[in-house]
């Protein structure tokens, strides 16, 4: 009888397939964006027709169309701004995940850094704090996951459990911190794009 190597198998059956799903996989996401560009056009017209020139008049339900489309709750100023600037409505998306850290200038027509992170040495401060925590949750978290045999041993096996389900929650908690690491930089990028380039 020949031996079979499994892991080879495995591996060819792998690549078979991946070789088969990307270039459907990359179709459907070209036509999935431009179905989204659609959408999100007729969005942007929904919105500004219920805008108006004061947002105010419909501030509940301009609220709760945001809410979804950004993540974020705006100011009437803010909604207005976004709607009837040119080339600001492609940015508000990116706006409300990094809104902690920037705001809107409404006499200067633009997005800023807000005074607590106008600094590069406040960004790094607020960079090193989140970098910390994502270092110590993914140390639990890998330390966990590491010594579970050894836990096994010594406590036995529901101890055990407990300790790898923290060890993945912990991983997890890291995960979510090294992306908020990473908005301070989508807050910066985002003040100094250009709104009035369409590329």
């Amino acid at each position: 009888m020949e031996f079979i190597d499994f892991k080879l198998v495995s591996a060819l059956i792998s690549i078979i397939l991946f070789g088969i799903g990307f270039p459907f996989m990359l179709s459907r996401w070209k036509v999935s964006s431009i179905q989204l560009n659609s959408i999100n056009l007729e969005f942007y017209e929904k919105l500004k027709e219920l805008c108006g020139t004061n947002a105010k008049n419909n501030l509940p339900t301009l609220l709760v169309a945001i809410q979804d489309y950004a993540k974020c709750e705006l100011k009437p100023f803010e909604i207005e701004w976004f709607i009837h600037i040119p080339g600001a409505f492609r940015l508000l998306k990116k706006f409300g995940s990094c809104k902690k850290f920037i705001e809107v200038d409404k006499e200067l027509n633009l997005l800023r850094l807000k005074d607590k992170y106008s600094t590069k040495k406040n960004r790094m401060i607020e960079r090193g704090k989140v970098f910390f925590i994502y270092c110590l949750l993914g140390t639990l978290g890998g330390l966990g996951l590491f010594s579970s045999s050894l836990m096994y041993s010594l406590f036995g096996v529901l101890t055990t459990i407990f300790a790898i389900i923290g060890s993945i929650f912990c991983i997890i908690l890291a995960l979510f911190f090294l992306r908020e690491m990473t908005k301070v930089d989508d807050a910066v990028r985002l003040v100094n794009d250009n709104i009035y380039s369409f590329n």
